[in-house]
């Protein structure tokens, strides 16, 4: 799979998406059919249709499939270790929108835990580090994402923007101190 296509929401849906959506809900029943009538991987196509809900702003569904995504898998899906890792970065996305940052954290991680080489995962990972305010971290993720992908223009400016904000933060630091010496 080609990560940058991924940037931060990764999307790869056709028309079929909305049959699989549909499918799906007689999955607990009709597992065996439905793989039949897909053709494909049961995982994989949860992942196509929490894909598409997740374009389509549904964010509750999507994020149901993504779950029922990460459990397969981790109970012996036949699910890649790409396809996993994105359902983990897909769902922090999702966490990120509802301003869970620590919990969108956990899943960056997980996907990066998964597939070191996945460059969005560190780069929304060090998003969220970046308005938290860890500037040293955010620089870290941002500068592995550059080592993955030198190429990836957000990246480079969210470093430059990090190393900036840190050195701001350092100067308003020192500011303080003199201030309380006085």
């Amino acid at each position: 799979m080609d990560s940058s296509f991924i940037y931060c929401i990764y999307i790869d849906v056709s028309q079929l998406a909305n049959v699989i959506v549909f499918n799906i809900q007689c999955l607990p029943y009709h597992t065996k059919s439905y793989r039949r009538l897909t053709g494909d991987r049961m995982e994989s196509a949860l992942l196509k249709a929490a894909n598409a809900k997740l374009e389509g702003r549904q964010l509750e569904a999507a994020e149901e499939l993504y779950e029922r995504v990460i459990e397969s898998c981790r109970q012996g899906g036949q699910c890649s270790p790409e396809d996993l890792a994105v359902a983990f970065n897909n769902r922090g996305q999702i966490k990120y929108f509802r301003v869970d940052f620590y919990e969108a954290m956990d899943d960056y991680t997980e996907a990066i835990r998964i597939k070191p080489s996945f460059e969005v995962a560190y780069y929304n990972r060090g998003l969220i580090k970046y308005r938290l305010g860890y500037f040293d971290e955010a620089v870290k993720d941002f500068q592995k994402v550059l080592a993955l992908n030198p190429e990836f223009k957000d990246a480079q400016i969210s470093l430059q923007q990090s190393l900036l904000d840190k050195e701001e933060k350092t100067r308003r630091m020192a500011d303080l101190s003199k201030d309380c010496a006085v």
